[in-house]
């Protein structure tokens, strides 16, 4: 589980996460993303793809 992803359900149950103890990490992780096949979204995926290249422009 990502840490935001815990952070929000943690914050949602109310609780703390201070019982729970962090595994060892993975460096990769496959996302997937899905959008409407519509001409107004083509700009999302424009912006997507160009955040995608700078991340992989840091790595």
């Amino acid at each position: 589980m990502f840490d935001d992803v815990a952070e929000y359900y943690f914050r949602k149950m109310q609780t703390s996460p201070s019982f729970i103890k962090k595994g060892n990490t993975t460096p990769i992780s496959d996302i997937y993303v899905a959008f409407h096949n519509e001409p107004e979204i083509q700009h999302l995926i424009d912006k997507l793809d160009q955040g995608l290249r700078l991340i992989r422009s840091e790595e």
